[in-house]
């Protein structure tokens, strides 16, 4: 289910429609309706300092593609991105079923 506030997507998902797993970054890719990520930003670069130091804090939100073995990003361009920029090879992953 997703709830827009403000003008923000914020999203409440029930337990039961999704999985929690390690995926790896390999079978992940960007959503290409999203904007591209801006990685000379100012908020990248605090990420970045802050996956280095304390690690993933927050999951990335992914769907499964239909008719293919990988998944699309709904929520977390930014964390992907710098991830893949630090040659982390699995990321914690919320994986939403198309039912959300």
């Amino acid at each position: 289910m997703i709830e827009i506030v403000d003008g923000n997507h914020r999203w409440e998902a029930w337990k039961s429609l999704m999985k929690i797993r390690i995926v790896p970054i390999g079978l992940i890719r960007p959503n290409p309706e999203n904007r591209p990520v801006d990685r000379n930003s100012f908020d990248y670069e605090i990420l970045k300092e802050s996956i280095q130091k304390h690690g993933i804090l927050n999951h990335l939100y992914i769907q499964k593609v239909p008719g293919n073995t990988y998944y699309v990003i709904i929520d977390g361009h930014y964390r992907y991105a710098v991830c893949q920029e630090l040659g982390i090879t699995s990321l914690p992953c919320y994986i939403v079923l198309p039912d959300c």
